[in-house]
């Protein structure tokens, strides 16, 4: 390297295999390339005699050991990719008028019998005689391959510029995104057919054209850009800031969402990721116009929380930023996720409640008085608490067991479980589920089973999955409002005696007996709300 770079003076690194030097008693400055090997040679040697105006002149190359020197002009403007870096600039026309003058250097080229192999934003250049970027540099540097070396190759690279800076639409303009698509699919053809630089040249004039009826060009997306709106804007707040209860109690918390935009704010769905924060009703799409907003009224069960601090997150989908009310085609929602603090004070001794209370106090009598605010979400269906015992649920290593889960209604009226579901499949429901009622507040428990023959000692986690549903009246009468609720069940596989176990399971004998009894639950409750 050091033996090529003392032919020439003032050299100057740009990378580890570019440098900007000057001749030897002259003025020009030149570019060194240093390549990899030496296989470009013949290329590097053909493209010593393309002299066109669009095409910067390699004057020569030299070799050294097995790396190949390539001296070429020095073109001090910027490349394609430097020049569009900012997308207001990657207007139709101007593209078009950038990239299209390459197609006389590269018919010029392809006449002479030679082809670039690597057309690339980096190859496009710029400089005071064409400040349009019209110049194709770096000819013959392409290592040689079965498909870089035929002229095609470079028409199919040049139409690939043309995708590449395409411009793009807001995710929210769905008329511009859809004509976006319409000028990929026509340069897509084009670039698989065209078999000259004149027929392309002939293709590219015509998209040129369609593209300025979309509003593709210079002026029309300054036109669109002048009539930008804000969109749909969601702005959430939870009162109380910090919801604090009791241990085993419960209390509501209040999500006001606004929108604070120009559009209407159409909100899919509020998810919350955890059991004890639910809201009353199931959550129906709801729109919301520019200026207005609405409250949501949540139930937090503290059925299952220990003294402590604890946060629960509420997911919220909707066109937040948009123009539309309709998700974009083949994109999500977009999601935003509030955080809702929860303080549980004390220990349950200290608020007078005995320590063996399964399950939490009741609610409030009622949630917070609505006002006009308020989402209307009647005709639907409380949610669940759940309790496990023992939490965790001890089994002992190499055998069965089982786990009590205690499902609270905590809301205003009546509630049938209709199915369980559990995952993985360790754990499940013993024999057949028969659905049964649930009366406001009351706690029903069942029994789940344990398959612990395949699990190693150690902290297991499942899901077990419950079918809800009230009856509501409807316009075509009384039916059966459905909702799934889910709840965590945690497991301790424990090596050792049986004195680890609690001692109502330490006796294989009681694990049929309370399979047994867990089942009759569900059948008595069932066969009884058939008569309430």
């Amino acid at each position: 390297m050091d033996r090529v770079l003392s032919q020439f003076e003032d050299v100057v690194a740009l990378s580890a295999s570019t440098w900007t030097a000057r001749e030897v008693g002259s003025v020009r400055q030149v570019l060194i390339k240093r390549l990899p090997n030496s296989e470009v040679k013949t290329r590097a040697t053909q493209a010593l005699v393309l002299r066109h105006p669009r095409i910067v002149p390699a004057r020569r190359w030299m070799l050294d050991g097995d790396a190949l020197y390539l001296v070429r002009d020095w073109v001090p403007g910027i490349n394609l990719r430097q020049t569009l870096s900012q997308p207001p600039l990657r207007a139709f026309d101007r593209l078009h008028a950038r990239l299209s003058p390459l197609l006389d250097a590269l018919d010029f080229a392809h006449t002479s019998g030679i082809s670039h192999g690597a057309v690339s934003p980096e190859n496009v250049l710029s400089d005071a005689r064409f400040p349009d970027g019209g110049l194709l540099s770096d000819f013959g540097t392409a290592r040689p391959s079965e498909t870089s070396i035929e002229p095609r190759r470079d028409l199919y690279d040049l139409c690939g510029l043309y995708k590449e800076f395409l411009p793009t639409r807001p995710v929210d303009d769905e008329a511009g995104t859809a004509a976006r698509l319409r000028l990929l699919r026509n340069l897509t053809e084009t670039q698989q057919t065209a078999e000259s630089a004149e027929e392309l040249r002939y293709k590219l004039d015509a998209i040129a054209r369609m593209a300025d009826l979309l509003g593709f060009s210079e002026q029309g997306l300054e036109e669109g850009l002048g009539r930008q709106r804000l969109g749909a804007r969601l702005v959430c707040v939870v009162s109380p800031p910090t919801a604090t209860l009791s241990p085993g109690a419960g209390t509501f918390v209040t999500l006001e969402m606004d929108n604070e935009g120009d559009a209407p704010l159409h909100i899919e769905s509020v998810t919350s990721d955890v059991v004890w924060l639910n809201l009353p009703n199931r959550f129906t799409p709801v729109t919301l116009e520019a200026g207005t907003g609405g409250d949501l009224i949540w139930t937090l069960s503290g059925a299952r929380l220990e003294p402590g601090a604890y946060t629960a997150a509420l997911t919220i989908r909707s066109n937040d930023g948009l123009l539309t009310s309709a998700s974009v085609p083949a994109a999500d929602w977009p999601v935003q996720t509030v955080a809702v603090p929860v303080l549980v004070r004390g220990t349950r001794a200290e608020e007078g409640i005995e320590a063996d209370v399964p399950l939490a106090e009741e609610l409030p009598s009622g949630p917070p008085a609505q006002n006009a605010r308020s989402l209307d979400l009647t005709g639907e269906h409380s949610g669940i608490a759940c309790v496990q015992e023992p939490d965790p649920g001890l089994v002992r290593y190499g055998q069965n067991g089982v786990v009590h889960l205690g499902i609270r209604n905590i809301g205003p009226e009546r509630l049938r479980l209709d199915k369980i579901s559990a995952s993985p499949v360790w754990l499940s429901y013993p024999g057949e589920f028969r659905a049964f009622w649930i009366k406001p507040g009351e706690t029903q428990f069942l029994g789940l089973s344990v398959a612990g023959a395949g699990l190693t000692g150690g902290d297991y986690k499942a899901d077990v999955t419950f079918t809800t549903s009230v009856m509501a009246e409807t316009m075509v009468g009384s039916k059966p409002m459905y909702r799934d609720m889910a709840c965590e069940v945690r497991i301790r596989v424990v090596r050792g005696s049986t004195d680890a176990l609690p001692s109502g399971l330490a006796k294989s004998g009681c694990v049929p007996t309370l399979l047994a009894l867990a089942s009759s639950i569900g059948l008595i409750y069932w066969t009884a709300s058939r008569y309430l």
